[in-house]
This record gives C-alpha cells, sequence and structure tokens, in this order.
C-alpha cells in the first residue's frame, strides 16, 4: 500500500463517518447525539446538515492538501537517493558537500522547476502536477493570496489528485 492509498483510506474513512452522523441526525434518533458532541448538540437537524456539508468540503481540501504532501515527500526521498549516488565514492570536500545539500534539500519548496527535472514523465502530466501543488499552496494559505479569493483552475477533486500524483510516481519508480 501506497503513502497515497494511506491518505485515501483516511479520507474514505472519514467522509463514511460524515455520511453515518448525517443519517443519525435526520432519522431523528433520540439520544444518540449527545452533549459531549459540541457541535451538534441541541442545534437543530437543518443546521446540522449545513456544518456536515461544509466539513465534508473541508475534509476534501484537506486530503487533496495531504495528498500533495505525501507525494512531495516521496520525491524529497528521491532526490536525497539521487544525491546519495551521486557522492557514493567521495573524499572529504565532497561528503561536507553532501551532507549540506542533504540537510538542505528537506527545506527547498517544491516548485514548479524540481517537477520538471523529472524529464521521463510526460510534459501534460508535469503539468497536472504543478496545478495540483498550486491549488495545495492556495489551501495551505488559507484559501487567499492577497485580493484572490478564489480558488486556482484545476479538477482538484480527491480522485483526479489521487490518480495524477500516482501515475507521475509509478513512471518515476516510486508507486
Amino acid at each position: 500500500m501506497s503513502v497515497l492509498d494511506n491518505v485515501l483510506r483516511d479520507y474514505a474513512t472519514a467522509r463514511d463517518a460524515l455520511r453515518v452522523t448525517a443519517r443519525v441526525v435526520t432519522s431523528g434518533s433520540a439520544g444518540i447525539i449527545q452533549d459531549k458532541h459540541r457541535t451538534l448538540y441541541s442545534v437543530a437537524p437543518t443546521t446540522v446538515i449545513e456544518r456536515i456539508e461544509a466539513a465534508q468540503k473541508e475534509l476534501e481540501l484537506l486530503t487533496v492538501f495531504s495528498l500533495v504532501a505525501a507525494f512531495e515527500r516521496v520525491l524529497r526521498e528521491k532526490i536525497v537517493e539521487v544525491i546519495q549516488d551521486r557522492f557514493r565514492l567521495r573524499n572529504e570536500f565532497e561528503a561536507k558537500i553532501e551532507e549540506q545539500l542533504l540537510v538542505d534539500a528537506e527545506f527547498w519548496k517544491f516548485s514548479q522547476e524540481l517537477v520538471e527535472a523529472y524529464v521521463l514523465v510526460p510534459e501534460n502530466l508535469r503539468g497536472q502536477v504543478k496545478q495540483l501543488i498550486y491549488y495545495r499552496d492556495w489551501v495551505a494559505h488559507g484559501k487567499r493570496w492577497s485580493s484572490e479569493s478564489t480558488p486556482p483552475r484545476t479538477n482538484a477533486t480527491v480522485n483526479y489528485t489521487y490518480d495524477v500524483l500516482s501515475q507521475f510516481l509509478t513512471i518515476v519508480g516510486k508507486g
């Protein structure tokens, strides 16, 4: 099971829990929702359903965010492998360079340029990944950049994100 599969499984579990909760609320079963369920207790069922729908949208945004973050982690590990392979037979000077590169690589902004380094991946797929990274950055910055409050144009659904990132990882031998 890949790291992306783990994120997708957790998303499906949370999504199902929201659906079950909505079903409980709409069924009108007494005593199931208690005062420890602070956002649901003593609230009109229509308000609870609205909150659940909002939570579902936020869950989807955060899952796309998590998928891209997990994807970047795998690619960072690939970059570390490349650095280590480059400096396999080394002198003391090269050992110090490797050491610093490995420390610095952890803090590199995963930019469009790093995606472009994977030349074995078709250009259109690299473009889709760059859009997803841009979308993830938009989510990470509070869904707002300066006066821009609408999401970037992308099909960043959970399933689309999973499919695109999985294809990329498969091509680079990390899927």
